[in-house]
């Protein structure tokens, strides 16, 4: 069981407000080192998600990640792996929970039904305007949670136009 810090804690109330209201989602803002993973988790328990997308663009992030949402899901919460080495196998169709690279989502977004997934949440957020990328969340229609500790592109282009402003923005010296 996990003790939310009280910054995760507060966290969680606007990031609901934002993926259950009319746009549907939320955009977490969280320095490194503060459990945006963790934070991430609470805010799906207290969503009620039944069933969850969880993006990343490496698999030691997608490793770690499982790992963390298993601190808050109980061995009930059926949760998969979704990449280049598991995407021949079945545990991904059986699980409530799919943790995936964007690479093999991306490849394979014609296997999902656009409306599979309840919520997707998106770690480091600011990848999401790459060309790679934006496929996967304009896929899904779901509600979508964006987590980052570095909102802000040196390209320029803006993530929130697809998550909308930060309805959390914790630095180092908040927490």
């Amino acid at each position: 069981q996990i003790t939310p810090r009280p910054y995760q804690k507060a966290a969680i109330k606007p990031a609901l407000k934002g993926v259950r209201g009319p746009k549907k989602r939320a955009r977490v803002v969280m320095a490194t080192g503060l459990g945006k993973t963790i934070t991430a988790a609470l805010i799906t328990k207290a969503f009620r998600a039944k069933t969850v997308l969880f993006l990343v663009h490496n698999n030691f992030i997608l490793d770690h990640a499982l790992n963390e949402f298993r601190l808050v899901f109980d061995e009930k919460t059926k949760m998969g792996t979704y990449n280049g080495m598991t995407r021949r196998k079945k545990n991904w169709q059986e699980s409530d929970f799919v943790f995936a690279t964007w690479q093999t989502m991306g490849r394979n977004l014609k296997r999902w039904d656009r409306r599979h997934f309840d919520l997707i949440i998106v770690d480091e957020a600011h990848h999401e305007q790459a060309d790679t990328f934006k496929p996967v969340t304009a896929h899904f229609i779901g509600a979508k949670l964006a987590i980052t500790a570095t909102p802000d592109r040196a390209d320029k282009l803006d993530i929130r136009e697809v998550f909308g402003p930060e309805v959390v923005n914790i630095t180092l010296e908040e927490s």
